[in-house]
């Protein structure tokens, strides 16, 4: 159960849990239902080869499902924030490498066959969500009272 917060720092790390929350749990939906496809959109990226990109289009749904309500129930708050930062700087790297290369792919990020192509909005999108999970991984840091 979500305690009220005391403090505005409080409504703050509340508020940008629910935000990652929600986002990941709602990116990782047709992901999880459309493994092949997007195996196929990872392996756009030209990072990693044909066989690593069916594996990592296999778990990496299910992590941002399961980091997305580990996040909303507040369990192992410390160790979900560092994760979603590293998961947020790792998207950013993904998006950022395919934009500069000038890929002409879908980024994938929350449908796995969109029409729309990396763009410098995605970029932009990515280093704001980069930022906001820096902000909670340091809220949290000092915060004494939140569990790891």
């Amino acid at each position: 159960m979500i305690k009220m917060p005391a403090t505005v720092k409080d409504w703050i790390i509340l508020g940008l849990r629910l935000f990652f929350a929600g986002t990941l749990i709602y990116a990782s939906i047709d992901k999880i239902l459309n493994p092949i496809d997007f195996a196929q959109t990872i392996f756009n990226y030209q990072i990693i080869g044909v066989r690593l990109s069916r594996w990592v289009a296999i778990w990496l749904p299910y992590l941002e499902l399961i980091l997305g309500l580990f996040l909303l129930a507040g369990i192992w708050l410390k160790s979900s924030a560092r994760l979603n930062l590293s998961l947020m700087l790792i998207f950013l790297v993904a998006v950022g490498q395919a934009y500069f290369r000038g890929l002409k792919i879908s980024c994938g990020c929350f449908a796995v066959d969109g029409p729309e192509k990396i763009g410098i909005g995605d970029i932009f999108s990515n280093i704001a969500l980069l930022l906001a999970s820096i902000v909670l991984v340091l809220l949290l840091e000092y915060n004494p009272k939140k569990s790891t």
